[in-house]
C-alpha cells in the first residue's frame, strides 16, 4: 500500500511538473493568440495529410483569415519580430496548402517546415 502511495504522489507530481512546462513553450515575445492559432494551422494541414484529401472550404476560410488577421497586425506594426519570422513561415503553407499534400516528397518538405514553425514559436529563432 505504501509503495502504490509513493508511485501515485510521484504521478502526480510528475504531471504537474509537465503541466508548468507547458506554458514555457511560446517564445516570450511571441502571443500565446498567434501561437494557438499557427497550431491550429498545423493540426488542420496534419488532418487532411493523415485523411489524404483536400482542405475544405471552412478550413480554407480559417486559413485565409489568419492571413488577414496577422498581416493586417504586420501592416501596422503590431506583430513582433519574432512573430514576424513565425507569420513569413507559416504563410508558405497557408498560401498554398496544397503543394505540400500530393508527393510523398511535398509531404516531407511539410513535415520540415513545421518542425521549423514549432521551433520558431519556443525559440522565436528560424
Amino acid at each position: 500500500m505504501k509503495k502504490f502511495l509513493l508511485v501515485s504522489v510521484i504521478v502526480l507530481f510528475l504531471a504537474a511538473c509537465g503541466e508548468s512546462k507547458g506554458a514555457s513553450t511560446v517564445h516570450e515575445n511571441m502571443s500565446e493568440d498567434m501561437a494557438n492559432d499557427t497550431e491550429q494551422v498545423l493540426n488542420t494541414m496534419d488532418t487532411a495529410i493523415e485523411e489524404n484529401r483536400a482542405l475544405s472550404d471552412h478550413e480554407l476560410s480559417v486559413f485565409d483569415h489568419y492571413l488577414a488577421e496577422y498581416n493586417g497586425k504586420k501592416d501596422v506594426g503590431n506583430l513582433t519580430g519574432e512573430e514576424e519570422i513565425l507569420l513569413i513561415t507559416t504563410s508558405k503553407i497557408v498560401e498554398t496548402p496544397e503543394i505540400y499534400m500530393t508527393l510523398e516528397s511535398d509531404k516531407e518538405n511539410y513535415e520540415t517546415l513545421k518542425t521549423q514553425i514549432q521551433s520558431i514559436i519556443k525559440t522565436g529563432e528560424f
